[in-house]
């Protein structure tokens, strides 16, 4: 499992990274990886087997990825420690 996207975040090139409006709805990337993870852990219940990621019109043009706009879905996916 691994995230899209170049992923390149470091406090000198904050400059690089920049919400865009995608031309087409895209699942959050950072939302489905984390459901992926869960699933994989098994922390997810097989009677929500239908969970989907949020998905959204926003994203990083640097990345060219779907992120949504709610909670810390930027900083965690530009973020160097995955969980």
């Amino acid at each position: 499992m691994s995230l899209p996207g170049q992923r390149t975040f470091r406090s000198n090139l904050p400059h690089l990274h920049f919400w865009v409006r995608l031309p087409a709805r895209s699942t959050c990337k950072w939302c489905l990886y984390k459901l992926q993870r869960d699933r994989l852990q098994g922390l997810v219940p097989k009677s929500t087997a239908r969970v989907r990621a949020k998905t959204t019109y926003f994203g990083c043009g640097f990345c060219n990825a779907g992120i949504c706009q709610e909670g810390s879905c930027w900083g965690d996916f530009h973020s160097n420690g995955v969980n």
